[in-house]
């Protein structure tokens, strides 16, 4: 009779356990939904940018031109649609460059440092490329090139810098660094600090009157500062960092 008592007891132990796992799997699976769902969606500017080119079966955006060999991959910032990125790729396809978003699981490129391989092997017409990485883009763009130089002509980092365990000054490319006036989001002392791993090509670009939101279209980042030019100016500075960045070496004389 005791034994028949203490399986009874085990079996209600056991119950309990499986009922408190099952409730803790049904939060985190909601609390998981909750916060997946929490980022920072495009513009309807940037969507109707989207309308003229593809999203691939990997989600990636895709803007193809036609017999170039240069491609330019953009890394999003954390937590931003990659679709807010469509129209800044729209117009570096306008420039004669292939151009991509690559999709990032759960919008965080740190989760998807070796995103750019991908599009890199699926698209070997392609000899030269640029990434840019925005906000912690930059972050995973930066490690990703540390480990994969070859075929990297240069990285844009648009608000953004290496972390401290990532040196580019062995990479051999050219690396330009945007930041905007009015941006309240950067840590300035952690930028200032990354500037001696950038490289000796390294060339820094401050964007006057520009915030850390208006590289992308996505409205305003919650703590970031009033622009006080368009997404439109700041952003042809990144155009400019491309075709700078792609331009031929200055022949020797």
């Amino acid at each position: 009779m005791e034994k028949v008592r203490e399986r009874k007891r085990r079996s209600k132990a056991t119950l309990a356990i499986f009922k408190v796992i099952f409730v803790l799997v049904v939060f985190g699976a909601v609390g998981g939904y909750i916060w997946s769902s929490d980022y920072y969606r495009a513009s309807v500017t940037a969507l109707e940018a989207l309308e003229s080119g593809v999203i691939n079966e990997k989600g990636d955006i895709v803007f193809d031109v036609e017999g170039t060999d240069r491609g330019v991959i953009i890394y999003p910032g954390g937590k931003v649609d990659e679709k807010a990125y469509a129209l800044l790729a729209k117009s570096i396809s306008e420039q004669g460059y292939d151009a991509y978003v690559a999709k990032m699981p759960l919008r965080l490129a740190i989760l998807g440092t070796g995103r750019a391989e991908r599009i890199m092997e699926e698209n070997t017409e392609v000899t030269e490329w640029v990434i840019i990485g925005h906000s912690l883009g930059g972050v995973a763009a930066s490690r990703f090139i540390v480990k994969n130089p070859e075929g990297i002509k240069g990285l844009i980092l648009l608000a953004s810098y290496p972390d401290d365990k990532t040196d580019l000054t062995a990479a051999g490319i050219k690396v330009q660094s945007l930041i905007g006036t009015e941006d309240r989001i950067v840590d300035r002392a952690a930028l200032g600090a990354a500037d001696t791993r950038l490289g000796k090509d390294y060339v820094k670009v401050e964007v006057p009157g520009g915030n850390h939101s208006y590289f992308a279209n996505y409205g305003v980042q919650e703590g970031d500062g009033e622009a006080i030019i368009g997404y439109g100016m700041q952003q042809s500075l990144v155009l400019k960092a491309v075709s700078d960045i792609f331009a031929p070496e200055p022949s020797a004389e």
